[in-house]
This record gives structure tokens, sequence and C-alpha cells, in this order.
């Protein structure tokens, strides 16, 4: 009778084990999808903070060219360069920003997909040892 219900508790014991590598796997799986998501989402961010300061810099430039003219003075070019420039360096930060979360993002995923992997092969070992243990309640 001891027997039987160790056997019973040894087939249980496979099924949770298999049952928590296959959760496991997808957890991670959908985790990895979540992640790459959020990876393509943070670049979109960033192009558009891109392209927003690089507006903000020409409106930058049109004003103060607008104000140089204005005050009776001539354009200076290498001003409107610099100012040009700052923005455009701006833009270029943004988008530097976003591609480095976005790769944070891109890692976190495949670690994550990774991990559900061993989880499901951890747990089809432990349902196998499991299994052999039941094997061995056999004579």
């Amino acid at each position: 009778m001891e027997n039987n219900y160790r056997r019973a508790a040894l087939g249980l014991d496979i099924y949770s084990q298999i049952a928590k590598g296959q959760s496991a796997k997808a957890s991670g799986e959908f985790e990895s999808v979540q992640r790459f998501q959020n990876a393509r989402n943070r670049i979109r961010s960033g192009v558009e903070e891109a392209q927003e300061s690089r507006r903000r810099g020409r409106q930058a430039v049109g004003s103060a060219t607008v104000a140089m003219v204005a005050q009776g003075g001539m354009v200076q070019p290498e001003m409107l360069a610099k100012l040009k420039k700052e923005y455009e360096i701006d833009a270029i930060k943004a988008m530097y920003d976003a591609k480095a979360d976005a790769a944070t993002q891109e890692s976190a995923g495949r670690m994550a997909k990774l991990q559900g992997k061993q989880a499901y092969r951890a747990g089809q070992l432990r349902a196998g040892m499991s299994a052999l243990q039941l094997a061995s309640t056999y004579k």
C-alpha cells in the first residue's frame, strides 16, 4: 500500500515538473516578446525626439535670423551654424540613447527567453529523474 502512495506521489511529481517547465518556458517567451516590443517602441520615440529637436533647431535658426535682420545687423552664418549644430547634437544624442535603451531591452528579452528554455529543460530532467525513481519502485 505504501508503494502505491509513493508511486502516485512520484507520478504527480513528474506531471508537476513538466508543467512547471512548460509554464516557465511560456513565461520567458512572453517576456521576450514584450521586451522586443518595448525596444521597437523606444526606437520610435527616439526618432520622434530627434525629429522634434531638429524642428526646434530650424525654428531657432529662423528666429535668430529674423532677430539679426530686425536689428539692422548682418546675418552671422557662424552663429547660425553653431546654433544648428547644438540642436543636431541633441537629435543625435536622442537617437543614441534610444538605441542604447533598445539594445538593453533586446538583451533582456533574449535572456528571458533563454531562462525559460533552461527552466523547461530542468523540468524535463527533474521529471526524468522522478520517472526513474518511479520505475525503481517496481520489482
